[in-house]
């Protein structure tokens, strides 16, 4: 007896289990639809000229982790990929320093921090992280925040329109930042600390020994040293 029924028990157990299965495949269905996976809308480019090297990629040690996982910091850089000149111990020595930043993508600008000071080098403002930043509203919920702009450079205000490549400010070295350069996300919202999106650059070179490589819809690496297509 007690074998019988220890017998018959899993097939029970199986039976209800391929009930319950059934039962719940319009409610996934149902969750799948509501929730579509996220497709980039925005074509963007890079938000600085020149050659850039990037000091910080996706999933960066320093601050790119959770909600912020997937920025890119970018600083400029001259002869043999030096981001400074001299001993780099002002500002005026980097070649990020007053650099001319453009909007990725066109939009609507949402919100914006121009007043906060410039640190000096490796003084970084832990208070005001952001520093002086610009959030532009592309549409379908993607945004762009670009940060660490110079204090008084912006030449957009809130409710702007914006084209692509529109200057919207000088390089700056505000908020967490050691030395000049410009933080760049994609997120999901307007506000800030909002969650990044895994966003590609829509067309840019990458230097590959004594040549370049074109790279077309992909997000420059961390140590990449790349130019604006």
């Amino acid at each position: 007896m007690v074998a019988r029924r220890a017998g018959k028990c899993p097939v029970r157990i199986l039976l209800v289990g391929i009930l319950l299965f059934i039962l719940a495949l319009p409610f996934a269905a149902a969750v799948e639809a509501a929730a579509p996976e996220w497709r980039q809308q925005a074509s963007l480019s890079l938000p600085l000229k020149g050659a850039l090297y990037v000091t910080q990629g996706w999933g960066g040690a320093v601050t790119h982790s959770g909600r912020l996982e997937y920025a890119v910091d970018f600083v400029v850089v001259g002869a043999r990929s030096r981001s400074y000149r001299g001993r780099g111990q002002r500002l005026s020595d980097y070649y990020t320093w007053q650099a001319s930043v453009y909007a990725p993508a066109g939009g609507v600008v949402v919100a914006l921090e121009n007043s906060v000071r410039d640190n000096e080098i490796n003084r970084p403002n832990a208070t005001l992280p952001w520093g002086n930043y610009v959030i532009i509203d592309h549409g379908q919920g993607e945004f762009s925040l670009l940060a660490h702009f110079k204090q008084d450079s912006l030449r957009v205000k809130v409710g702007d329109k914006v084209t692509s490549g529109q200057l919207l400010g000088l390089a700056g070295n505000s908020g967490f930042s050691y030395a000049p350069h410009i933080h760049y996300q994609l997120q999901d919202g307007p506000s800030l600390g909002a969650q990044t999106l895994p966003a590609t650059f829509a067309r840019y070179y990458e230097a590959s020994g004594h040549s370049s490589v074109l790279r077309t819809n992909q997000v420059p690496r961390e140590g990449d040293v790349i130019y604006k297509g």
